[in-house]
């Protein structure tokens, strides 16, 4: 029997892609850094109480991953002009 609700899976996901999509907002790579890192403790955290999936968890990880490179170019590319 499943511990967690489909509605509390459902936001601890959503709690987890609002800290990726933070990583976004970021204003150096120090900032990426750091709001990845937060992400990955969200992310690890809510798999660990079983509350994701391994398959949502590992899509959260590519997530997360494509989230820091996209926002380490951006600046990169904000830094050259």
């Amino acid at each position: 029997m499943p511990i967690y609700t489909e509605e509390e899976r459902r936001r601890a996901r959503q709690v987890c892609e609002k800290e990726i999509n933070r990583i976004r907002e970021a204003q150096t790579s120090e900032q990426v850094n750091e709001r990845g890192w937060l992400a990955l403790g969200y992310i690890q955290a809510v798999y660990a109480l079983e509350a994701v999936k391994v398959g949502e968890h590992c899509q959260l990880i590519k997530e997360l991953a494509a989230t820091e490179v996209q926002s380490l170019i951006k600046l990169r590319e904000t830094k050259g002009q």
